[in-house]
């Protein structure tokens, strides 16, 4: 996770762009050998693919706690508010992939392209 830390000014300028592949293009950064942007993570992964991907894992891995809208349940509700709550997009990834307060760490069941899907359909496509 250190690694992710690092890229504090690669995450703001990518938190900034808005979109789904922000939190895809993080990860993608992360294992660049001198963390700067290649050609190809430049461009990001398509978008759609992104939210579509996360939602399938949200329903497997999250709907049971967080209900199948983000609507609460047995954990928080996370449709409108994970923004709001976790404005620093790494605060998320870290809650995801290590846990707390009741959250299992989902580090040794998903990739971190799993959580980066996941944690971007929870901010861009839970409403």
């Amino acid at each position: 996770m250190s690694a992710l830390r690092k890229a504090t000014s690669v995450v703001q300028w990518i938190v900034g762009v808005g979109a789904a592949t922000a939190v895809v293009l993080l990860f993608s950064l992360r294992g660049a050998p001198d963390d700067t942007p290649t050609a190809s993570t430049a461009a990001g992964p398509d978008t759609g693919q992104v939210l579509a991907g996360g939602a399938e894992i949200y329903e497997q891995r999250c709907a049971s706690c967080h209900g199948n809208e983000g609507q609460g349940g047995q954990g928080p509700r996370l449709a409108g508010t994970v923004v709001l709550n976790y404005p620093d997009v790494t605060e998320q990834i870290d809650l995801v992939t290590d846990g707390r307060n009741g959250m299992p760490p989902f580090a040794m069941t998903l990739t971190d392209d799993e959580i980066a899907a996941v944690v971007s359909f929870t901010r861009f496509g839970l409403s």
